[in-house]
């Protein structure tokens, strides 16, 4: 329900909320958020291709993706996979009697 980008901001939110109630006993860095964050959009394939590019990215300029990174990299295409969702015509079915 909603949209992948509605989606991006609150899984974004959610993980701040987290961080926020665990306090110092929180281990949830960057690196395993950005993990998390390519398991939870990789059912959607428009978005898991963001991941490759990323990968690509960082062999070419010998430095790892940054989470604050890839979620900028990730936004365009969730606005374009929302967009694309919104433009698909309805189907009408006739019925002959």
């Amino acid at each position: 329900r909603g949209s992948m980008v509605e989606f991006l901001a609150h899984w974004t939110q959610q993980t701040k909320l987290y961080q926020k109630i665990m306090g110092s006993v929180s281990n949830f860095n960057d690196a395993e958020k950005l993990v998390h964050l390519v398991r939870a959009v990789a059912s959607v394939s428009e978005l898991s291709q963001v991941k490759t590019t990323a990968d690509m990215v960082a062999a070419s300029t010998a430095t790892p993706f940054s989470f604050d990174q890839y979620y900028v990299l990730l936004s365009s295409p969730a606005a374009q996979y929302d967009a694309g969702l919104q433009q698909k015509p309805k189907r009408l079915t006739y019925c002959w009697l």
